[in-house]
């Protein structure tokens, strides 16, 4: 089972920076809910003029920043696990393919922590208690994967498909219920507003614009046009996202009204069987044609089984399938090079 997860881990996330990157924007928006802007722009400013100095601080000051590299997630702790110690090429295809993630973590979550550590010295606690509240700020905004950080239901081994990548959205999830709680922690209306901006509006939005999925450049003549639709979409559907076995369906759901191929981040047990699935399509359908007299299309039935391979290979099928067909569509004409921004597919699925 470890084996299956880590190799649909690799297989979706390997070498995915437009993840990373996604991810590394979204950060700070996220810990707003428990960072003022402020301070998370002092944070970030302090990391990125001082970065050696700063990771020192940290590394000295927090344990769990230290071990962060390790324990961002459990999915990527899963795939680390179980690849070490292996000595093959693949293995270490694969960890290299992951480290891209562990990188945008550390570029994201090392300036939130100094903000936070300097909001709380500020507001008048001791540099003990400060440490305290910016790990917990990390902890609460941004993924988790230490086992005193997850829930009951995040470490059982029963749930072990429906819980990949889960974990930011989980966290994303408590901060939207925390926001209409009427008991534990209670808010005031605009600081709900606040948590709900920095928790739900914004990264519903901001995902896909920074992974190259925004809304189509078209205008309906109706009332809304497709931009607002879209924002409109993603902010009802995002809710949804953050919710164990829900999101499968929500996210295929999304999918099909959007027309659009679904993200594996989301929905790694889904897509692993629509890939499969359409693996075995591929292959009748154009065993069928050739055998009515058509051309046996040969770089279809290739594409598909490579999409489906990852999950039982562990390796980055995701990217390559992304890359590959790009380039082999430049190659043959399909496909041309209008301008520096068709660079973005080398890294992100062009629309259907």
């Amino acid at each position: 089972m470890r084996r299956l997860l880590s190799n649909t881990a690799v297989a979706a996330l390997g070498f995915r920076a437009v993840t990373a990157w996604g991810n590394v924007v979204l950060a700070p928006m996220q810990a707003a809910a428990r960072v003022s802007p402020k301070y998370i722009a002092i944070g970030l400013g302090r990391f990125y003029r001082h970065p050696i100095d700063s990771t020192k601080f940290i590394h000295d000051s927090s344990e769990m920043m230290k071990q962060r590299a390790t324990n961002m997630d459990q999915s990527f702790s899963i795939v680390m696990e179980t690849l070490k110690g292996q000595r093959g090429f693949r293995a270490k295809a694969a960890q290299a393919a992951m480290s891209i993630h562990s990188t945008g973590d550390f570029l994201a979550t090392h300036g939130l922590w100094l903000g936070r550590y300097q909001q709380a010295l500020d507001a008048g606690s001791s540099h003990e208690e400060s440490i305290r509240l910016a790990d917990k700020a990390i902890r609460q905004t941004q993924t988790a994967g230490a086992p005193k950080d997850l829930s009951a239901f995040e470490r059982d081994p029963k749930y072990a498909w429906f819980k990949m990548f889960l974990g930011p959205m989980l966290i994303q999830g408590n901060r939207i219920r925390e926001s209409f709680a009427r008991r534990g922690v209670v808010q005031s209306w605009p600081q709900a507003l606040g948590t709900l901006t920095a928790a739900w509006f914004l990264p519903a939005i901001m995902w896909d614009l920074m992974t190259g999925r925004g809304p189509d450049d078209d205008d309906d003549d109706g009332i809304l046009d497709d931009a607002s639709l879209w924002s409109l979409r993603k902010i009802f559907f995002y809710p949804f996202l953050t919710m164990p076995f829900i999101r499968d369906a929500a996210s295929l759901i999304e999918r099909k009204i959007a027309g659009q191929y679904a993200e594996p981040r989301m929905t790694p047990l889904a897509d692993a069987g629509y890939l499969a699935y359409k693996a075995g399509q591929s292959a009748w359908n154009e065993t069928g044609d050739w055998m009515d007299g058509d051309d046996f299309e040969a770089g279809k039935v290739m594409q598909a089984g490579l999409r489906a391979s990852g999950p039982l290979l562990g390796i980055p099928s995701n990217q390559i399938d992304v890359t590959g067909s790009y380039l082999y569509d430049l190659y043959t004409g399909e496909e041309e090079f209008e301008g520096v921004g068709d660079l973005r597919y080398l890294a992100i699925r062009r629309d259907k």
